[in-house]
């Protein structure tokens, strides 16, 4: 391919239908992840190990800067989705909350001990004894 130049008319074309076939071949891969369920599990996965889905702050700088740059390609894959396959974005976060497996966050964990603590009662209240 010859070098590009903006004021050619000829390589202004050649680089248009360039990135239009670019531009078919990720809709069509994308659609093609999302329109299965292993692929939007998959997906899932990818997204989540990129930060996507929370914060990439850790305290430490360098890994924070790190982790900025995973969550970039994360970002950059979800813009894909939402612009190529919106509808199957959120079957994809319906399955992975159904999906047995699903790795919960020390929070989530707090939240539902201290949901189970108020229904059920500590031992004591429970057990009809006060011991104060």
């Amino acid at each position: 391919m010859s070098e590009y130049d903006a004021g050619n008319r000829k390589s202004i074309r050649a680089a248009e239908k360039s990135a239009k076939l670019i531009s078919r071949a990720n809709l069509e891969t994308i659609v093609g992840i999302m329109s299965v369920m292993a692929g939007r599990a998959w997906m899932h996965d990818f997204l989540s190990q990129c930060n996507v889905f929370h914060t990439p702050w850790v305290g430490d700088d360098a890994a924070t800067n790190f982790n900025c740059g995973v969550q970039s390609v994360g970002l950059r894959m979800l813009n894909d989705i939402m612009l190529y396959a919106p509808e199957n974005f959120t079957v994809m976060m319906r399955e992975a909350n159904e999906r047995p497996g699903i790795v919960k966050t020390k929070k989530d964990e707090e939240e539902d001990s201290a949901v189970e603590e108020k229904e059920v009662g500590t031992n004591e209240e429970r057990d009809g004894y006060n011991l104060v």
